[in-house]
C-alpha cells in the first residue's frame, strides 16, 4: 500500500512544481555561449511582468530576481530596451554579497549601444535600447538584480511607469586579476613634481577651488617627503589631471599610503573621448575605508574598466578627515596574465 500512496505524493509535488513553474513571472535572460537562462522576479503580479515585458507603475515598487548564475571575473554586458515617463525615478542595482560577508550594490550609468550618452541625462519616455558592462569582483555571490521606482522631485503628471521591454546580461572573456601588477601608470602619484595652486602638480581639486583644509606638507621622514594633508574637519575631493589608457575587459588596482583618522574613498571614473570633451561612460567603483592610525597604511581598490566604449581611466581621491588626514604614494597598476 504504500507504493501508491508514495507514487501519489509524488504525482502530487510534480504537479505542484508544474503550476508553480507556469506561474512564475519570467522576463529576461542570461547568456553564456548557446545557454540562455530566464530571469525569474518576485514583488509583483501580472501583468505586471510577462515574458515580453516588465512595468512599475506605482512609487515605492520594488521586484527583484532569483539569484543569477553569473560568475566572478567574467566581463557581462547588459543590454536592455526602455524608457520611463517623466516624474519616474528608476533605480536599477546589481546586488551581491563580496567575499567579506557584506552587501554591495552596482548600478549602471546607460550608454547607447553605437554612441557615449551623458550620464546625467534622464532616460526616455520613448522606449529606447541602452548598453552597460560589469565585472563581478573575487568572492561575489548571491547575485540579484533589483529594480525599483520613485517619485522624482518635481513628481511629473502624477503618472509613472518605468517598461522594460528587453533584458539580456551576456557574459563574455573572463578577466585577467589579480596575480600580477604592471607599471605604474599614474602621473604624479609620488607628489614630488612641485606645487601648484595648493596641490601637488598632476592633481586638480574638485568643488570648491579655495579649500584651507587642504595643503602639501613637507616630512621631515627620509623615506617620505612630500604629502598631501587635509586637516582636521576637512573634506577634499581631488583627481588626476592625467586620463590614464585603458582597454575595456581589463583590471587594475588604485593604491595609496594613508594616515590620520577619518573616512577615504578610491575610484576613478570610466571616460571616452578627447579632453576637454571627456564623457564618464561607466560607474566610478568606488571603495571606502575608514581609518584610525599613527603609522602609514596602503589602501588598495580593485577596479574594472567594464564600460563600453571606455579609452581611459581618471582616478579621484575622496577625504573627510576628523583628525589631519596624509596621504602618499598615489598608484595604478594594470593586473597582468
Amino acid at each position: 500500500m504504500r507504493r501508491p500512496l508514495t507514487l501519489a505524493v509524488g504525482l502530487l509535488c510534480a504537479a505542484l512544481s508544474s503550476a508553480q513553474d507556469a506561474s512564475a513571472a519570467l522576463f529576461g535572460s542570461v547568456q553564456r555561449g548557446e545557454s540562455h537562462h530566464a530571469i525569474e522576479w518576485s514583488g509583483a503580479s501580472e501583468p505586471d511582468i510577462t515574458p515580453a515585458a516588465l512595468r512599475l507603475t506605482r512609487p515605492g515598487q520594488v521586484v527583484r530576481s532569483q539569484v543569477l548564475p553569473l560568475r566572478e571575473l567574467h566581463l557581462y554586458e547588459i543590454r536592455a530596451t526602455m524608457r520611463r515617463l517623466p516624474g519616474t525615478r528608476e533605480q536599477f542595482a546589481i546586488v551581491y554579497t563580496d567575499s567579506q560577508g557584506r552587501e554591495r550594490r552596482w548600478r549602471p550609468v546607460w550608454q547607447f549601444p553605437e554612441s557615449a550618452r551623458v550620464d546625467w541625462l534622464p532616460l526616455s519616455a520613448a522606449s529606447e535600447a541602452y548598453v552597460q558592462g560589469f565585472v563581478l569582483p573575487p568572492g561575489a555571490r548571491a547575485v540579484h538584480l533589483e529594480l525599483r521606482i520613485d517619485a522624482a522631485q518635481p513628481s511629473g503628471l502624477g503618472e509613472f511607469l518605468w517598461e522594460l521591454t528587453r533584458l539580456e546580461l551576456r557574459e563574455n572573456a573572463k578577466v585577467a586579476c589579480c596575480n600580477r601588477l604592471g607599471p605604474d601608470r599614474l602621473a604624479g602619484g609620488n607628489l614630488e613634481l612641485g606645487e601648484q595652486g595648493g596641490l601637488p602638480i598632476g592633481w586638480t581639486r574638485w568643488g570648491a577651488r579655495e579649500d584651507k583644509h587642504i595643503e602639501l606638507a613637507l616630512l621631515s621622514d627620509p623615506a617620505r617627503q612630500h604629502v598631501l594633508r587635509v586637516t582636521a574637519g576637512g573634506h577634499a575631493l581631488f583627481a588626476s589631471v592625467t586620463e590614464v589608457p585603458v582597454t575595456r575587459g581589463s583590471a587594475w588596482q588604485i593604491s595609496m599610503w594613508a594616515r590620520g583618522k577619518g573616512h577615504v574613498a578610491l575610484f576613478a571614473h570610466p571616460l571616452r573621448g578627447l579632453s576637454p570633451q571627456l564623457v564618464r561612460v561607466g560607474f566610478p567603483q568606488s571603495t571606502e575605508y575608514a581609518i584610525d592610525s599613527r603609522d602609514f597604511r596602503r589602501l588598495t581598490a580593485l577596479w574594472f574598466a567594464e564600460a563600453p566604449g571606455i579609452e581611459a581611466a581618471q582616478v579621484a581621491i575622496s577625504v573627510t578627515a576628523q583628525t589631519d588626514v596624509e596621504i602618499d604614494s598615489i598608484e595604478l597598476r594594470a593586473h597582468e596574465r
